[in-house]
């Protein structure tokens, strides 16, 4: 009984200490960008830069959009438990917030059957390589997943957890203050 106690206050110990030491990226960062292709045509489906506040080419006021950036891969475990509340916020937020997925499955036909198993529709982005040899890992300091960012229309870095039900509480909160709206990025 002793052993298995002790385990227990090590394994909460180690797992505190590593989502406390995470090296995220500041509020505030210019979100690095990416782009999600077709992986048969290459044609470009979503680009975050594309979500940014911008001018257009006749002066006009192109208001960004809230982007949520979910971290995660269908062999981890703690991204499996997450999911069902990442599809609320998803669910939920889908017409003021842009959600992507960006797995780090290396099998695709695996993680598209997981996708469709449970219904996850969601745009996802995977460069299907190990998660510490992937660009996006090493761009966005991903040490632990799941983690998620919120990107602001200014294309920063807002907020970001390893836990999905912040993300809900924060997204929640800026709904209330009314800074969600509608948004105009085609899903």
């Amino acid at each position: 009984m002793k052993k298995v106690l002790f385990f227990l206050l090590l394994m909460t110990a180690v797992i505190g200490r590593a989502q406390t030491s995470l090296d995220l990226l500041p509020v505030g960062t210019v979100a690095p960008d990416f782009t999600v292709t077709n992986s048969k045509t290459g044609e470009k489906i979503f680009q975050l830069s594309d979500c940014k506040n911008k001018t257009s080419k006749d002066g006009q006021a192109v208001a960004g959009v809230w982007t949520v950036l979910d971290f995660w891969a269908s062999w981890c475990p703690d991204c499996r438990r997450d999911m069902p509340m990442v599809k609320e916020i998803f669910d939920k937020y889908n017409t003021k917030v842009q959600l992507v997925g960006v797995s780090f499955d290396t099998d695709e036909a695996r993680m598209k059957k997981y996708l469709a198993d449970n219904n996850y529709t969601w745009l996802q982005y995977c460069e299907f390589k190990k998660w510490k040899e992937t660009k996006i890992s090493k761009d966005y300091h991903i040490s632990w997943i799941p983690t998620s960012y919120l990107i602001d229309p200014d294309g920063k870095v807002y907020f970001s957890t390893v836990k999905a039900e912040e993300m809900m509480q924060k997204l929640d909160s800026l709904d209330k203050e009314g800074k969600l709206t509608v948004n105009t990025i085609k899903k």
